[in-house]
């Protein structure tokens, strides 16, 4: 997708849809080349010079409400520029062939845009004056670029005239998105491939000799997430809650309630049996067990106190925005961090095993394609030993397989679109997130009533995109037998 594109579909103003719209090209800018005015020449069309100024100006109407870095300028620029010079090359096209536009038609395309109607659905000349002087507009400009662009429609429907779409075509398209799949399916990710790579102790003893400094920038960059760990508390909470009555609680009885369910666990009453009788949090039905928690998990009021109590003992009643708790502390696992002499095997094994994943992923993903093939059924017991499983999917197009985590693979999608039959699909294909094995299960073909029901709906859509292929073949021709002079390119 270009950048245009990006800003064109990131719009939501009526306005900036109505100056964006269009059938195949959508461009800001007619009536914007051989305006003439003053400017450095940037290309030259058929001698119609456009202008630094009318670049300008259409990169600025383009970009509106976008916040544009210095290389995404540049490609916006040099897209600009390209549209303006193919606006150029249909309105000399179109003058050519003799077509016009008039007034009227003018007026009709106008008054027939939704922007410009009240909420009865007519036409407001002051809900156009409005809209006009939001985008700073003037009315005569405006006008123009209208004429303009019917006048490319014009022009792109005579070049169109002609495109015939059979029965056929429309009914091979239609069966193409209306065939529902069903699939067993395997994905080999790296995450899960990583911890099965082999990596020798000699591997792992060449690395660290030869690429230390590579393994301890590792180190340095995981730290503070894998090699460290923070002081932890084993928990469990009885807490009373001051915000489930939407009429309000009694917080002064609430909290004399907290202080007699404290009073009984140090008395020596069960803490769990008090946990699932009086606390109102989900952990209730587990005897209140929240498990290890760090200072920054709990926060900093509620961590300072429950730290300070020591293993088996019990916090006062703590407050907080939302509740009355109390905290028995269990245990508690002290911070550590690991240092790097008892870290870098580890991290030179991981990198071993990174090095040969490419080549090990290649190898399995055959292996368990041969397994599949030979004993008629997804190899479980060597999925298993990889840590992988064989999914079932739910029905899908082919032409958009639902594999949840695998991403996307247009080789398996070239291949889904052939696919009539059940079966092993017998290749191992590259997908986004890894290599992907797959099996059709089901294949549901839509009927011949399905087809005569969606065929006038269908015919639509393919004439559409063969009038858009016609349309852009002809444009691209246009572009090469035209004398056109590029002198700035950004």
């Amino acid at each position: 997708m270009s950048l245009m594109d990006s800003i064109r579909r990131s719009t939501d103003s009526t306005v900036m849809r109505l100056i964006f719209g269009g059938i195949v090209l959508t461009f800001v800018f007619w009536g914007a080349g051989g305006a003439g005015g003053d400017g450095v020449t940037v290309a030259e069309v058929g001698g119609v010079m456009i202008t630094d100024s009318e670049m300008n100006r259409a990169v600025r109407m383009a970009a509106r409400g976008e916040s544009l870095d210095d290389a995404a300028v540049k490609e916006l620029t040099r897209e600009v520029i390209e549209q303006l010079i193919v606006e150029e090359l249909l309105k000399q096209e179109a003058r050519k062939v003799g077509l016009e536009v008039s007034d009227e038609e003018v007026a009709r395309a106008i008054i027939r845009e939704k922007a410009f109607q009240d909420k009865e659905g007519k036409f407001s000349e002051a809900q156009l004056e409005a809209v006009l002087k939001s985008m700073n507009l003037h009315r005569g400009d405006f006008e123009e670029r209208t004429r303009q662009d019917l006048l490319r429609q014009k022009l792109q429907n005579a070049v169109v005239t002609g495109v015939i779409v059979t029965d056929a075509e429309v009914e091979a398209m239609l069966r193409d998105q209306l065939t529902q799949l069903q699939a067993r399916w395997v994905l080999l990710s790296d995450n899960a491939l990583l911890p099965n790579v082999p990596a020798s102790q000699a591997e792992i003893d060449k690395k660290l000799a030869e690429e230390e400094k590579l393994v301890r920038e590792q180190y340095d960059r995981e730290l503070a997430t894998r090699w460290s760990t923070e002081e932890k508390v084993l928990i469990h909470k009885i807490s009373l809650r001051r915000n489930l009555d939407p009429g309000g609680v009694d917080d002064a009885a609430l909290k004399a309630k907290a202080e007699q369910v404290l009073a009984e666990a140090k008395a020596g009453a069960d803490f769990a049996a008090l946990a699932r009788r009086w606390s109102e949090d989900l952990s209730a039905v587990n005897g209140g067990k929240i498990g290890a928690m760090s200072k920054l998990q709990l926060g900093d009021a509620v961590a300072e106190a429950v730290f300070a109590v020591p293993d088996g003992g019990l916090s006062a009643v703590l407050e907080t925005a939302t509740a009355y708790e109390i905290i028995k502390v269990e245990s508690r696992t002290p911070a550590k961090v690991t240092a790097f002499e008892e870290a870098r095997a580890a991290i030179a094994r991981e990198l071993v095993q990174k090095e040969k994943l490419p080549a090990f992923a290649d190898e399995t993903s055959k292996a368990l394609l041969a397994a599949w093939t030979s004993g008629g059924a997804a190899p479980e017991e060597q999925l298993r030993a990889l840590g992988l499983q064989a999914l079932e999917s739910a029905p899908f197009s082919p032409a958009q397989p639902r594999l949840p985590g695998a991403g996307t693979s247009e080789e398996l999608t070239t291949v889904l679109a052939k696919t009539t039959t059940p079966g092993l699909l017998p290749q191992v294909f590259n997908a986004t997130n890894g290599k992907l094995l797959l099996e059709v299960t089901a294949v549901e073909a839509p009927d011949p009533a399905m087809l005569a029901m969606f065929l006038d709906m269908g015919r639509a859509q393919v004439e559409r995109e063969r009038r858009t292929e016609v349309f852009e073949r002809w444009l691209k021709d246009l572009r090469g037998r035209s004398r056109v002079v590029q002198t700035y390119t950004p």
